[in-house]
């Protein structure tokens, strides 16, 4: 237990000394150029890859946190507006495979990991780098597609997270863009996504949800 604490303490410290790096500059942008030339967010590559060994959830929190913790700090890079500059992002973060380990967070994480992971994997993909790389090889398309198809089925039925859904949502919507998408949403698109049920309660939560904000 006192191993995962101190790993946590650790990314708490780093992400404490990004926000003195921030503080140096006037503005988010040359914040996000030093990060981009630093490599900072590779450094967090090992804290999204890591796995939980403890059979109780409290043990796993700490780790969680610290996996969570490190996908906020890349989800901040995405943020940026300037398309130039949003696109060096994308770029700098599939030239560092990162991708696969947003993956794995999607699959295996808790919902607010998951919810941050779903986002991120959105942003690449709305970039025109982004939707390459992961159209450009059947064995990629199609494990982003399973992917997202089994955070859908383990949505409960009665009160789905909007969140998670509204990005694994536009991901779906972005990836229809690809010639091959017909014949993989045939097949890989969850079942609960074409029931009238399923849709209408989405439907009415995201209008309820617009309304109230």
């Amino acid at each position: 237990m006192s191993e995962n604490y101190g790993a946590s303490d650790f990314i708490i410290t780093l992400l404490s000394n990004c926000k003195f790096l921030a503080s140096e500059y006037d503005d988010e942008l040359a914040f996000t150029h030093v990060l981009r030339e630093a490599r900072i967010t590779s450094y967090l590559h090992p804290f999204l890859g890591i796995t939980t060994t403890s059979t109780t959830a409290t043990e796993d929190k700490p780790l969680e946190a610290l996996r969570l913790t490190s996908l906020g700090v890349i989800a901040a890079l995405l943020k940026i507006d300037n398309p130039e500059d949003g696109q060096k992002i994308v770029h700098y973060l599939l030239e560092s495979e990162v991708f696969p380990l947003f993956l794995s967070c999607m699959d295996r994480g808790d919902e607010p990991t998951q919810t941050v992971s779903a986002l991120i994997i959105a942003k690449i993909l709305w970039r025109a780098e982004g939707l390459k790389y992961c159209s450009a090889y059947g064995e990629r398309f199609f494990a982003l597609v399973r992917a997202l198809g089994r955070v859908v089925d383990r949505q409960p039925a009665e009160r789905p997270s909007l969140g998670l859904l509204r990005s694994v949502i536009a991901c779906y919507l972005r990836l229809s863009e690809v010639p091959r998408a017909k014949d993989a949403f045939r097949n890989c698109i969850p079942a609960r996504m074409t029931q009238h049920n399923f849709i209408a309660f989405i439907r009415y939560e995201l209008y309820f949800v617009e309304k109230h904000t």
